[in-house]
């Protein structure tokens, strides 16, 4: 049989204590790393949007108001920034297209707003210069040549493509869908 030590069992038991007690540690020092990463992905951007309501609104094309389609009546886009055109910004080494569908009435390479009955259609046609020259067809990928560009985007209502030259009073909407791919 083993001797017992002379220390009292209280002092046994206080030092046990202390041991197991929480938060009682030695001090010491720990040191790891932290990897941290950031992954640019080639892409592009349009930088002169908005968004709202769950979609992303590059600009507006504003015909204004007229009493009727006798004349020619040009609008140009404005992007939602207040600055002319689509500012699209690529990274480096990409050949993005941007493609604008026919909207929500067209017809072959003409697009029509309407007041929302479908039984006027007002005709127009979108151009990617100042002159009118250079139709944008629906759905036809116009290839952007640099990295960042500022596209703009001409409309004209021409008394021609008009079948009802003096429509209903009202307002004509469309909404043509821009897809930007690379």
């Amino acid at each position: 049989m083993k001797k017992m030590n002379n220390k009292s069992p209280g002092v046994i038991c206080a030092a046990l204590a202390l041991m197991l007690a929480p938060g009682v540690y030695a001090a010491g020092t720990l040191t790891g790393k932290i990897g941290v990463q950031l992954v640019i992905g080639a892409g592009c951007t349009v930088n002169n949007n908005s968004t709202s309501e769950g979609s992303n609104n590059w600009g507006t094309l504003d015909f204004g108001t007229h009493s009727s389609l006798n004349s020619i009546i040009d609008g140009t886009v404005t992007g939602s920034n207040g600055s002319s055109g689509i500012t699209i910004n690529c990274s480096e080494g990409l050949t993005p297209t941007l493609t604008l569908d026919a909207g929500q009435n067209g017809s072959g390479n003409v697009r029509n707003l309407s007041a929302g009955s479908g039984d006027t259609l007002i005709p127009y046609r979108l151009y990617s210069d100042s002159a009118r020259t250079s139709i944008i067809n629906p759905n036809a990928p116009i290839t952007l040549a640099d990295s960042t560009q500022d596209l703009p985007v001409y409309g004209r209502v021409v008394p021609e493509d008009q079948r009802t030259p003096s429509p209903a009073a009202g307002t004509y909407n469309d909404i043509v869908i821009a897809t930007l791919a690379w």
